[in-house]
């Protein structure tokens, strides 16, 4: 299971094959990030590894960024950095 979020850290990480939460992963350099697009950027790594054809990766991902651009506005993140990229795309 990969368990994805954007709330601070809790104490107690839970069990998981992957636990991605920018406030806890190193290698999110942003951290003000709604769960959608956490969960996106996930989907992206695994679009990226799991398909050659760079046509078929851009229909995933043109079809998938209206959704985390509305979820980034609805759950009142800074319109900046990553945020402002995903929304104004």
């Amino acid at each position: 299971m990969i368990i994805t979020d954007h709330h601070r850290q809790l104490d107690v990480i839970p069990d998981g094959y992957a636990v991605v939460n920018p406030h806890i992963s190193p290698e999110m350099r942003f951290q003000e990030m709604c769960g959608a697009a956490v969960a996106f950027k996930v989907m992206r790594g695994l679009v990226e590894r799991l398909f050659d054809d760079r046509h078929v990766k851009q229909k995933i991902f043109e079809y998938f960024l209206p959704i985390v651009a509305i979820a980034s506005v609805a759950d009142c993140m800074p319109l900046v950095d990553e945020n402002r990229l995903l929304v104004k795309t």
